[in-house]
């Protein structure tokens, strides 16, 4: 026991003596093991974390620099040409605005950038207006890009207060969801869910309760050798860190993913 509380989870003993003992020694073996593998498993996780963020900051600078680079580079010559027409003292009317035109057009489209990145950072709305509000911003986006698809939609109204984070959990996993349907799955129709749920018996915060997020498609489905990206896998090892669980389940119907997230109210 003294070299296990040290740090050693590979310390074995030997069953021996009465059954009283052997018992014992069993199941001192078995939580051991299971301390390893708990160790094992956070230090994993803390690799997996790093990595993430890692691409995450990698994606963000991408796209600074593929999107904001451009619009500031066309704002830097329209900006010029207005400077070198007034310099010339022969600018016209029809120049200035063709000029001023175009910067508005490049600001726009910058804007919109910028809201892009943002949405990435922290949804805008979901601390002012709340889960089911947010959501339904999101879903409403979604599907004036996609006229094509249809998205149906229940969003519990007796959810609840499930907490800052449990909030933010179910909008980004749903968020990476429907990029994974629109981007890969070709689907006509996507089912999206949150109802409140109870966490199994025997779980460490059985009676906090949570949520039960589900997103079906209709589309391909999953290839046999498929593999989670790093957002799907961000975000199950996101919903494990609090406790909860990740699923996916590929067949000829489409994918259907299920989220556990429980509360994270008074921790």
């Amino acid at each position: 026991m003294a070299k296990i509380e040290a740090g050693g989870y590979d310390t074995r003993v030997k069953p021996d003596g009465p059954p009283e003992l052997a018992a014992i020694c069993d199941r001192l073996n078995h939580l051991a093991a299971t301390l390893g593998d708990a160790v094992d498993d956070k230090r994993r996780l803390a690799e997996r974390v790093v990595s993430l963020q890692d691409v995450e900051r990698k994606e963000i600078a991408r796209e600074l620099h593929d999107e904001f680079g451009p619009y500031l580079f066309a704002l830097r010559v329209h900006a010029s040409a207005l400077t070198r027409l007034s310099d010339a003292g022969d600018a016209t009317m029809e120049a200035t605005r063709r000029h001023g035109s175009a910067i508005l057009e490049q600001l726009n489209a910058l804007q919109q950038s910028n809201r892009r990145v943002l949405e990435k950072l922290r949804p805008v709305g979901l601390t002012e207006l709340g889960l089911r509000e947010a959501l339904g911003a999101l879903l409403r986006l979604w599907g004036e890009s996609h006229p094509d698809v249809v998205i149906e939609a229940a969003i519990s109204p007796s959810l609840g207060d499930i907490g800052e984070t449990a909030d933010l959990t179910i909008y980004r996993t749903i968020q990476e969801a429907l990029t994974n349907v629109f981007r890969h799955a070709g689907a006509t129709c996507v089912n999206v869910s949150v109802e409140p749920a109870e966490l199994p018996v025997g779980h460490a915060r059985t009676g906090r309760g949570g949520a039960l997020v589900r997103v079906r498609d209709n589309g391909n489905g999953l290839g046999p050798d498929h593999k989670l990206g790093f957002g799907l896998t961000g975000m199950r090892e996101r919903i494990l860190a609090l406790g909860g669980s990740l699923t996916i389940v590929s067949g000829d119907g489409g994918v259907t993913l299920e989220a556990l997230v429980p509360n994270d109210v008074g921790l």
